[in-house]
């Protein structure tokens, strides 16, 4: 777990004082070139109260008919890159949120609510996260699955909690996908693993020496065993998927650094060991010398690449010993090692043995100055996926494998990025061009009490009035395979050569950029072909035809555009005032728009867009809490414009990027994230959609916060066309919604 602005907008410009003149006028050139690139169609704000979505039963944003009671021949199963069941060979795609510590582990009532709630939204997977916590004594409930006793002792009540859930979800069509090792700090004392020369604690997530101790090692698997042994028959066969370590692997930290800094003493003493015997076995010539861990740069490259091998070969014995004690209680269950770009090219083979394989990517992840999870002491850069190269969306695409499922456990554009409207139909239309089996979204709650947020709150969905509009839209797009996946296929192979570069590089996300300077294959090959490793590949191939794509990425003008039988839309930077044209509908932003816009519309009466007489449609600006004034509650705007009330915009001059910050003037002092209050308001995106459709008429109904109908929109702003119809969207005289439902009728 990763755990991450219209007045013109007002900024202060707080340079430390130590800073000289000239990296002060750096600095100032920095900002400027960001705001004429990512600014370049700013115009005047305006925002429009709106809830906290809670999806009504029955209305046009329930996508929970998506899903049905799971039976014995619904168990998952891998069918060489995708899921299908033991019942059908059909592929099976999930969309679904993680659950983090206390929120994965609600009361009976609150699981039974949960799971109605998600299935709305469309989710078919959730992944429980951080189980491995401590329950705390009293309080609520327990936020985790372990007591204060030695590891791995299991708190009951959790258990329980547990099994329950897992029922639940059952009942509402819903897999779940629990996560082994997240957070557990063993306890040398307690648990009897190796001590550490300064006698302190282990380090925090016990990276990465419970990849090394080998008592660690056989307590990790005796606690799968256990739990699983535990939860036997709950919810059968809603539980899934089993992951073993999340973002670990021997091999990341030796790229990070943390492998030399934090292995020390006896634990130093016996990897240093293993290393000698493994050059020994494999005539390795000069390790004899080898006192400490090999340097990453400095060896040469023959040693460092038999010093990957050998890390490789750990990290494979260490997934694979917890694996089988997986598979020893339950053998249809599918396992996942970590996290492919936590190792690189080297997890191919380290999880070689895996059932599927996985990845986690995020854009504008939170930075903390001062030490992670400060919230009081925070900073993002404001930047937009597609905007600067859908880097980690390409990175992804080659960490999948042609003989494995694989899916992406988390994605965010966490707020209060201005431009997040645009990380699930982005995400979605990737994913569904490349045919990935699974998206889960990072994250919905982290505790019991977050279920019901009435304001946007860091990571979570469920305060994300932005997102959460769009979501069950997203989740039926790509689980229904709305936008087709591309025919052809390219496929790489890789040789030691390769996977020490990429090792060497510390590539993570950049694998797309890394590849293409080795010649290997073409940067951008995943938006013309589906992409991934080959063991077998001598070169890279194409096979089937080329159609063309449902879902068109233009990089040069930063937007993607949706253009498929039942879904159409169009995602990114448009210039205001000027029309689009994308054959079966056309776009114009009014001139008073920021100039970004994330809009999609969908059939629900499963027909083409043109023949459809039931639509959908979802146009979400982003969203902000509120700040006092004499008039009351007014727009908190992290764009600078309550710089007159209580807060405003800091500016922070570091290189490479421009990031921001919400500080109090009076104080100086940043405002938490965890700080913000309702009411929350979003963003007008003033826009003219213009499609085609058979119909004779059509009716336009905004929608409540929980997706009931409001009154119509007049017929001034609904026009017929030649061709189709005319809306105007969030115009002046409207009552403001982010979405809508359109009836049409012949």
């Amino acid at each position: 777990m990763p755990m991450s602005r219209k007045h013109r907008p007002t900024l202060e410009f707080a340079f430390p004082v130590k800073r000289r003149a000239r990296a002060a006028l750096r600095s100032l050139i920095l900002v400027l070139l960001f705001l004429s690139s990512e600014w370049s169609f700013a115009a005047q704000p305006s925002f429009f109260r709106f809830g906290i979505p809670q999806i009504a039963s029955a209305s046009i944003a329930d996508f929970g008919s998506l899903n049905t009671p799971l039976q014995t021949g619904d168990r998952l199963k891998a069918c060489g890159p995708v899921l299908c069941t033991v019942s059908s060979p059909t592929s099976v795609r999930l969309f679904g949120v993680n659950l983090l510590f206390g929120a994965a582990l609600p009361d009976a009532e609150q699981a039974a609510q949960l799971a109605r709630h998600l299935r709305a939204l469309g989710v078919n997977l959730v992944r429980l996260h951080g189980l491995d916590s401590l329950s705390s004594a009293g309080g609520t409930g327990p936020i985790g699955l372990l007591t204060s006793g030695p590891f791995p002792t299991l708190d009951e009540q959790a258990v329980d909690r547990l099994r329950d859930f897992l029922e639940q979800l059952r009942e509402n069509g819903i897999y779940a996908d629990i996560n082994l090792h997240v957070s557990y700090q063993f306890r040398p004392a307690i648990d009897h693993t190796q001590a550490l020369p300064s006698g302190g604690p282990w380090p925090n997530q016990s990276k990465p020496l419970l990849l090394i101790d080998e008592t660690a090692i056989a307590l990790q698997a005796r606690y799968a065993q256990m739990l699983l042994e535990r939860l036997r028959g709950a919810g059968e066969p809603a539980l899934a998927l089993v992951e073993i370590n999340n973002e670990s692997s021997l091999v990341y930290h030796w790229m990070d650094g943390t492998l030399k800094r934090l292995v020390t003493g006896r634990l130093q003493a016996t990897l240093v060991a293993e290393w000698r015997r493994y050059c020994e076995a494999h005539g390795v010539a000069r390790c004899a010398e080898d006192n400490g861990i090999v340097p990453l740069n400095t060896a040469d490259s023959s040693k460092a690449a038999a010093f990957l091998r050998f890390l490789s070969e750990k990290d494979k014995r260490y997934v694979d010993t917890v694996a089988a004690a997986v598979k020893h209680v339950n053998p249809d269950l599918l396992v996942i090692g970590s996290q492919m770009n936590f190792g690189s090219l080297a997890n191919f083979r380290s999880f070689s043995a895996m059932d599927v394989l996985d990845d986690h990517f995020y854009v504008d992840q939170y930075q903390f100055p001062r030490g992670m999870w400060r919230w009081d002491n925070w900073q993002i850069t404001d930047r937009s996926n597609i905007a600067t190269g859908l880097v980690p969306l390409l990175g992804a695409a080659f960490y999948r494998s042609f003989d494995k499922p694989f899916l992406i456990t988390e994605f965010n554009q966490p707020w209060p990025n201005r431009q997040s409207s645009e990380i699930l139909p982005e995400t979605v239309a990737f994913a569904s061009l490349q045919d990935w089996s699974g998206l889960v979204f990072h994250d919905y709650a982290q505790t019991r009490d977050a279920y019901t947020a009435d304001s946007p709150l860091e990571f979570s969905l469920v305060g994300d009035a932005t997102k959460l509009v769009q979501f069950g839209q997203a989740a039926w797009i790509y689980r229904t395979g709305a936008i087709a996946r591309l025919d052809a296929v390219m496929s790489y192979g890789m040789d030691d050569a390769l996977i020490l570069d990429a090792t060497r590089a510390r590539t993570t996300d950049g694998l797309a950029a890394l590849l293409e300077q080795h010649g290997v294959i073409n940067a951008s090959s995943p938006f013309s072909a589906r992409v991934g490793y080959a063991a077998d590949a001598q070169a890279t191939q194409t096979t089937a035809p080329a159609t063309e794509a449902r879902a068109r990425f233009d990089l040069r003008a930063r937007h993607v555009v949706i253009n498929a039988p039942g879904v159409e839309g169009v995602t990114g930077y448009l210039q205001p005032g000027q029309r689009y044209d994308y054959g079966t509908f056309q776009i114009k932003l009014d001139p008073a728009a920021r100039g970004f816009i994330s809009l999609t519309l969908s059939a629900r009466d499963n027909r083409e867009i043109r023949q459809s007489r039931s639509l959908l449609l979802t146009v979400p600006g982003y969203t902000v809490g509120s700040a006092m004034s004499s008039r009351g509650p007014v727009p908190l705007d992290l764009s600078g414009t309550s710089a007159p009330l209580d807060y405003s915009l800091k500016h922070v001059f570091e290189a490479p990027s421009p990031r921001w910050t919400l500080f109090a003037p009076a104080t100086h002092e940043i405002i938490s994230l965890r700080a913000v209050k309702p009411p929350v308001w979003m963003e007008r995106v003033p826009c003219t959609l213009t499609f085609s459709s058979s119909a004779a008429s059509l009716r336009v109904y905004p929608l409540d916060a929980n997706g009931h109908r409001l009154a119509a929109l007049e017929p001034r702003f609904v026009r017929k066309t030649r061709d189709g119809f005319a809306i105007d969207l969030q115009a002046p005289g409207q009552a403001p919604s982010p979405w809508f439902e359109l009836s049409a009728s012949d």
